[in-house]
């Protein structure tokens, strides 16, 4: 093969995977260009549904200022400054990449983080959790997040920021049996288990398992933990390393 034709078969395989690329995340790549939206811009970083009522657009503002505190206590400060897009009408959040979610969504698009709410995710805990997620890839940047840090760990550390009654640690330890009917956590890696019919025990237990960690470690060891993160350091040794107990919790 001369070096034309591999130029040409390289371009029309490029081709192909970005049509394949745009055709499945079309909905979350609109979010990159939400300023051109129907969408009504609140402020700088809110944009909502134009049939909201005012009313309706101040109780959101109002929520993700104690979201935002309640995530504070967990960083000490924040720095992420994610766009929000929020809407009543579900079609909003299908519109910005749910999928056929009607709660909420995180996407990191082109360099932006984006935190899509959809009508049942109207409220402090729905909100506090997004913008956990957000708050970590501000801090270790989107490789880190995605690719290096497992998604039970970022699941777990963004339920700490909610109280949902059914992920509580009560429920968690009647539905598991004390942990004996709880997924290992190798099994939940990936952001697959989290979307399968046994998501809720794996939500339940990376929010348990985080829970116990940083029962040990503290703020200040999370704190630690992101800056090994930071420096390089893989997962399991930095876990392990600020949890002071061999990382007991990391299921090997």
């Amino acid at each position: 093969m001369n070096k034309r034709i591999r130029r040409i078969v390289l371009a029309v395989a490029a081709m192909m995977i970005l049509t394949v690329s745009c055709t499945l995340f079309a909905s979350q790549l609109r979010c990159r260009f939400v300023a051109w939206s129907t969408l009504r811009q609140v402020n700088g970083s809110l944009y909502v549904d134009p049939a909201m009522t005012a009313g309706d657009v101040d109780r959101i503002g109002i929520l993700l200022s104690d979201a935002r505190a309640r995530d504070a206590g967990f960083y000490g400060s924040l720095r992420s400054a994610p766009q929000v897009i929020a809407g009543t009408d579900e079609r909003v959040i299908e519109d910005f990449g749910g999928h056929g979610n009607r709660t909420a969504a995180t996407h990191f698009v082109l360099g932006e983080t984006y935190v899509v709410l959809g009508p049942d995710g109207m409220n402090v805990d729905v909100m506090a959790h997004e913008l956990m997620h957000a708050e970590l890839r501000a801090r270790l940047g989107w490789w880190v997040r995605d690719v290096r840090i497992p998604a039970w760990f970022d699941e777990g550390l963004a339920m700490q920021a909610d109280d949902w009654e059914d992920y509580r640690e009560e429920a968690w330890q009647r539905e598991t049996r004390g942990g004996a009917l709880a997924p290992p956590l190798e099994d939940l890696t990936g952001e697959s288990a989290f979307t399968s019919e046994g998501y809720w025990r794996a939500f339940a237990t990376s929010k348990h398992e985080v829970r116990r960690w940083l029962d040990i470690v503290g703020t200040a060891g999370l704190a630690d933990f992101l800056k090994l993160m930071e420096r390089g350091d893989a997962f399991a040794d930095a876990y392990g390393a600020v949890g002071r107990e061999g990382g007991r919790g990391v299921r090997k």
